[in-house]
């Protein structure tokens, strides 16, 4: 079987783990200095061939602190002592690779692997990166085992290529010295399945002898799973200018040990920002923000951007010691969210929830039925690479819309709007297409069963994402404003210039299609500006076993001027705002 080496968050997990002495556990013969080269990867094969260069000013890090590579790519680091993980077998060795490289093979090694203490190098390639791009954050999935589904990967394809990678917080599960090599080698085995490279920050279900009972020195004890089959507890890279850290979850105490960000983890995040240019954006990726006054301090400090978390199963949008910082759902919620930056000046990442596939209460909107009007209406109406216009139409500034349009088999469906300048919105299978702009958009055309969580019972019923084979539009034309949500799913603004009356006409190409309804009802004139778009659309409610994803798209302005910029408020739906 070939590998795909290019997804590199843990893609070849799994594999490694069936490899003769992947799992070696033993403390002796663990070296207390490590050396090697960082060296620039030619061809990708993940090996040093002679004549590939070493890289220059790369850091290496124990999870303690940071050794520098010198001009020839050489490095030496001391391995500290790390209070969190005593089992020095257990303790690893990361690369943090700069923007414009990649790795191009393993970016971290476990001391129990390490055969040739003088010989522990990290291949980097290469690699294009540049504003916008999107990451996924998710968290707190406990063992459900859905945000590895087929669900997930199909969020994860339909955001390719802007998607780069995805970032998992922690709470994977319940570990446990007996079930831990389970939970973790399944779900290294998801991971390594999904369509992005992953990227772990564990959390305080994800520690083993929490409750005191499991020796820390032992194999099983404390992150002893979490290193050997998912990577380091703390790491950090950079892409495209952007600094990412992750830091892990539970701190000792005397007494034991207790939810908190460790003062060790502190001290990384204090020498890894530290080495940073002045005015690097910094996201932290964290189980939770609980910590003593250090981090807060080192917050204040070092002017993070961002901090994405989980651990409460509550949404909310806060400052944590001045740091705008999301905290997601969790439990398997089923919600996507996302977050934009702009390149041209720093600011805080904006989050909103933004997808429930598959579980969705009805929409109100209260507030636009009070402004409708005459309705004017279409059922049933099944076209054959022809058009459709509706009787009546709208006479007013303001028209509302929604349809419900089953594709069949042509190969272009949608709406045509107005007499002498029109827009169009369309779908052809892949996008949404408004006035020329498209939005990656699909249908799930079968249902999607959500693999059992490990340990899950026999006897317990199968889940499924249920089918989505029909689209279902909620349009807002009021005079330069358009505003369309898509299947719950998505909600896309643009500015227009549409003649009134404004016509309505049904368009298929290539193939047949089947309007089931469509509605167009004019309004009165909405006056205040700020709710010309759909933002009274209630929030979907959400329901215990979905997939959760968060999404981050940093963004910049196009050179031509018009840019969609990707704004995600808090009202259930992912935003698109195309501005001329």
């Amino acid at each position: 079987m070939k590998i795909p080496w290019s997804k590199i968050g843990v893609t070849w997990l799994c594999v490694l783990a069936l490899l003769p002495g992947i799992r070696a556990w033993a403390a002796d013969a663990v070296p207390d200095t490590l050396s090697g080269k960082v060296f620039l990867d030619a061809n990708g094969n993940g090996k040093a061939d002679p004549g590939e260069p070493g890289i220059a000013a790369v850091r290496v890090t124990d999870g303690i602190s940071f050794a520098t590579t010198d001009a020839d790519g050489a490095y030496s680091i001391k391995i500290e002592e790390d209070y969190m993980i005593p089992c020095r077998a257990a303790r690893t060795v990361s690369v943090c690779w700069p923007t414009g490289k990649w790795p191009s093979g393993r970016w971290w090694h476990r001391l129990s692997e390490i055969a040739d203490a003088k010989a522990v190098s990290f291949g980097l390639r290469n690699d294009e990166q540049q504003l916008p791009f999107v990451f996924l954050h998710t968290s707190d999935d406990h063992g459900s085992g859905v945000m590895y589904s087929e669900h997930y990967a199909h969020d994860a394809r339909l955001m390719k290529p802007a998607a780069k990678f995805i970032f998992n917080t922690g709470d994977m599960g319940y570990a446990t010295p007996e079930g831990g090599d389970l939970m973790f080698r399944t779900i290294a085995g998801h991971a390594a399945a999904f369509p992005l490279p992953m990227f772990v920050t564990p959390g305080n279900h994800d520690f083993v002898g929490g409750d005191g009972k499991t020796p820390m020195t032992q194999p099983s004890g404390g992150w002893g799973f979490q290193t050997q089959y998912l990577g380091p507890v703390r790491w950090s890279f950079d892409y495209a200018g952007v600094h990412f850290i992750g830091l892990d979850y539970m701190e000792k105490t005397d007494k034991g040990y207790k939810d908190s960000i460790p003062h060790v983890a502190v001290q990384f995040m204090e020498k890894d920002l530290a080495a940073l240019a002045k005015g690097t954006r910094v996201v932290l990726l964290v189980h939770c923000y609980d910590a003593s006054a250090d981090f807060y301090q080192a917050l204040h400090k070092f002017k993070i951007d961002q901090i994405c978390c989980g651990h409460t199963h509550t949404p909310t949008y806060a400052r944590v010691g001045g740091v705008p910082t999301l905290t997601n759902y969790g439990m398997g919620t089923g919600v996507v969210t996302a977050a934009a930056i702009d390149v041209a000046e720093r600011r805080p990442l904006t989050f909103g929830n933004s997808r429930l596939l598959g579980y969705f209460t009805g929409v109100t909107m209260p507030a636009m039925e009070k402004r409708r009007q005459r309705q004017h209406a279409v059922s049933n109406k099944m076209l054959d690479n022809a058009s459709f216009t509706i009787e009546g139409s709208a006479q007013t500034e303001s028209v509302e819309i929604i349809a419900e349009i089953i594709p069949g088999s042509a190969n272009k469906v949608g709406l045509r709007v107005g007499t002498k300048d029109t827009i169009e919105i369309t779908f052809d299978g892949t996008a949404v297409t408004v006035a020329g702009t498209p939005v990656p958009f699909s249908l799930i055309p079968q249902d999607i069963p959500i693999p059992p969580a490990p340990g899950t019972p026999a006897n317990t019923p199968a889940r499924k994402i249920p089918a989505d084979t029909s689209l279902r539009w909620h349009l807002l034309i009021d005079r330069d404003r358009l505003s369309i949500l898509a299947n719950n799913l998505f909600r896309i603004s643009k500015a227009i210039k549409v003649d009134q009356p404004a016509a309505v006409t049904l368009l298929t190409d290539g193939g047949n299609a089947t309007f089931k309804q469509c509605d167009v009802w004019e309004l009165r004139t909405i006056s205040n500006p700020a709710s010309r778009s759909l933002h009274h659309f209630a929030p979907p409610a959400w329901t215990w076993g979905g997939p959760q994803l968060v999404a981050a798209c940093l963004d910049d302005k196009s050179a031509e001027g018009e840019d969609m910029l990707k704004r995600f408020p808090a009202d259930g739906v992912i935003s698109y705002d195309i501005e001329p």
